[in-house]
C-alpha cells in the first residue's frame, strides 16, 4: 500500500477515535441537556455558541487557517509560521476585545456579550496550538487533546447544569473552560510557545499568510450564514420554541458531519503533504504531470460513504431523536432529514475545497460561498412564512446543493478528475426521496426507507470494495 495512502487511512482512523467517538459522547448528553434547558433556553444557549463561531473568524483574522497551510511549505520554518501567526492573532483578539462591548445591542444574545466575548478568545486561541500541532503530524496529540475537550465538557455540563444549576451560562461556560484546560495541556506538553520568537516575525510572509487568510473571514461569514442565519429567523418568524425544536433536531446530522469532518482534516493533510501534486503549485505545470487519481479515488470511495451513511440515519431518524431528546422536543425529528441531506452536500463542498486551499485559491471559495448564503437568505425569507422551520432546512439543502454543483465545475481548472457519475444522481435521487418519504409521511415509512437503504447499498457497497482492494493491494 503507497506510503501516503496509509498515511491517509492511518489519519483517518485516529482522528476518528478522537474526534467522533469524543463528540458521540457529547450527543449522547442530549438527553440531559433537553431535561435541563427547555426549547427557548435551548434556543438561547444555541444563538449565543452560533455568534462566538460567527465571531471567530474576525478576532483570528482567518489566521488559523494560513497557520496550518504555511506550515507545509517546505521553505519554511515552522517557528517562523507560527511566530508571525500568533502575533496576528494577538492583534486581532485586542481589537476585538475592545469592540466586545457592542455585542450588548445584538437581539437575543446582547445579555450574555461578555460571555460571547470568552468562548471567541479561548476557542481562538486553542484552534492556533490544536491545528499547528495537527499541521506538523501530530496526530494522535490532537486527537487526544480532542478526547480530553470532550471529557472536561461532559464533566463540567453535569456540574454546572446538574449541580449548580447554572442554565444558559453553565451550557456555554463549560465549553470555554474545556478549550482553557486542552489549550495549558497543549502548551505543557507539545511545548509549541518554545518555537515563538519575537525576532522570528516575518512581516514578509505576514503579509503573504494574511492574503491567504483574509478571504477566509468573509468565506466563513458567509457560510455560517448558510448554515445559522435560519435559526435566527425562524426565532424571529416563529418563535424561540419552534427554533429550539430545529436546533435539537440538528444533533443527528452532527453525527454525519463528524464522520466526514474526520475523513476531510486527514485527506487536507494528505493533499498537502503528497509530492505528487507538487505541479499543482505551479501554474506551468503540464497536465500530465498532475496525478488526479487519489482525488478521483478518494472523491468516489468518500461520496459512497456518506451517501449511504445518510441513508442509514434517514431510516433511524425518529427512533434515534425519541431517544436522545426529552418528551418536550417531540417534533424536533421532522426537519432532521432534510437536515441529513443538507449535510451530505455540505462535506461534498469540503471535500471540493481542499483543491481551491492546495492551489492557495481561496478567493474562489470566498465567490462560491458567497452565492450559496445569498441564496439561502432569499429561500429562507421565502419559505418559512410559508411553511415554517421545515423551509429554512429546505432552504439550507438548496443552498448546499447548487455549491457543489458550481464548485464541481470549477475545480476542474485546476484539477481534472471525474466527479459527475450514475453513481452519484442515483445516491443524489434516494436520498431526495428518502427526505420526502420521511418528513411528509406523517410517520416514517420504514418499508420504503429499508428497501431505498437496500438499493443505495447495492449501487454502492460494490465500488468501496473495488477501491478497498486496489489501496490494500498496492494498486494505486
Amino acid at each position: 500500500m503507497n506510503k501516503n495512502v496509509r498515511a491517509l487511512f492511518s489519519d483517518t482512523v485516529v482522528l476518528g477515535l478522537g474526534t467522533f467517538l469524543s463528540k458521540l459522547l457529547v450527543l449522547l448528553l442530549m438527553p440531559l441537556y433537553t431535561s435541563y434547558l427547555s426549547p427557548e433556553m435551548y434556543s438561547t444557549a444555541d444563538l449565543i455558541t452560533q455568534t462566538a463561531n460567527l465571531l471567530m473568524p474576525f478576532a483570528m483574522l482567518g489566521i488559523v487557517d494560513a497557520v496550518f497551510r504555511f506550515v507545509f511549505d517546505n521553505n519554511r520554518a515552522h517557528g517562523t509560521v507560527l511566530s508571525t501567526g500568533l502575533f496576528i492573532l494577538l492583534g486581532g483578539m485586542g481589537a476585538f476585545a475592545l469592540i466586545s462591548p457592542l455585542l450588548y445591542f445584538v437581539p437575543k444574545v446582547g445579555g450574555y456579550f461578555w460571555l460571547v466575548a470568552i468562548y471567541v478568545i479561548s476557542a481562538d486561541i486553542h484552534s492556533l496550538f490544536a491545528n499547528y500541532i495537527r499541521a506538523q503530524g501530530r496526530t494522535k496529540l490532537f486527537a487526544l487533546q480532542g478526547i480530553i475537550n470532550t471529557a472536561a465538557t461532559i464533566v463540567l455540563n453535569i456540574v454546572f447544569l446538574v449541580v449548580f444549576e447554572m442554565g444558559i451560562i453553565g451550557y456555554v461556560l463549560s465549553v470555554i473552560v474545556a478549550n482553557a484546560v486542552v489549550t495549558v495541556i497543549i502548551l505543557l506538553t507539545a511545548r509549541p510557545l518554545s518555537n515563538v520568537r519575537l525576532r522570528s516575525f516575518d512581516a514578509k510572509l505576514a503579509r503573504e499568510m494574511l492574503r491567504y487568510c483574509i478571504p477566509i473571514i468573509p468565506t466563513t461569514i458567509f457560510w455560517w450564514i448558510t448554515n445559522v442565519s435560519d435559526r435566527y429567523i425562524v426565532s424571529m418568524m416563529c418563535s424561540d420554541e419552534i427554533n429550539g425544536l430545529y436546533a435539537a433536531a440538528y444533533k443527528i446530522p452532527t453525527l454525519l458531519t463528524l464522520a466526514t469532518t474526520v475523513f476531510n482534516e486527514a485527506w487536507q493533510k494528505f493533499a498537502f503533504t503528497d509530492k505528487r501534486n507538487d505541479a499543482l503549485q505551479n501554474d506551468s505545470a503540464s497536465e500530465d504531470k498532475v496525478n488526479a487519481y487519489y482525488y478521483e479515488t478518494a472523491f468516489s470511495a468518500f461520496s459512497s460513504f456518506i451517501f449511504i451513511a445518510c441513508s442509514g440515519l434517514l431510516l433511524l431518524a425518529k427512533p434515534m431523536s425519541d431517544l436522545l431528546l426529552a418528551s418536550q422536543y417531540d417534533g424536533a425529528w421532522i426537519y432532521t432529514p432534510v437536515l441529513l441531506a443538507a449535510t451530505v452536500f455540505t462535506s461534498l463542498v469540503t471535500f471540493l475545497a481542499s483543491v481551491y486551499s492546495l492551489k492557495k485559491k481561496t478567493m474562489i471559495s470566498l465567490w462560491t460561498a458567497m452565492l450559496g448564503a445569498v441564496l439561502n437568505i432569499i429561500l429562507n425569507i421565502t419559505l418559512v412564512p410559508k411553511i415554517g422551520a421545515l423551509g429554512a432546512a429546505i432552504a439550507t439543502l438548496a443552498s448546499y446543493m447548487t455549491v457543489f454543483f458550481i464548485r464541481a465545475q470549477s475545480v476542474k481548472k485546476y484539477l481534472k478528475f471525474r466527479i459527475y457519475s450514475v453513481t452519484l444522481f442515483v445516491n443524489i435521487a434516494i436520498v431526495l426521496i428518502q427526505c420526502f418519504a420521511a418528513t411528509y409521511s406523517g410517520a416514517p415509512m420504514y418499508l420504503i426507507q429499508g428497501i431505498l437503504l437496500g438499493a443505495m447499498l447495492c449501487f454502492n457497497l460494490p465500488n468501496l470494495v473495488d477501491i478497498a482492494l486496489k489501496i490494500f493491494k498496492g494498486k494505486n
